[in-house]
């Protein structure tokens, strides 16, 4: 399992199934996941 944190804050990033973008947990920041990341879940 791939862990990814925030480029603002260094936050942990929340992550849904079936989304390219992922919101930190702690500023709220939006970030797009890389499409290979996406590929490797599936």
């Amino acid at each position: 399992m791939a862990v990814f944190k925030c480029k603002m804050c260094g936050g942990m990033l929340e992550l849904n199934e079936n989304s390219s973008i992922a919101t930190c947990e702690y500023c709220g920041t939006m970030q797009t996941i890389p499409r290979i990341v996406k590929l490797i879940g599936h």
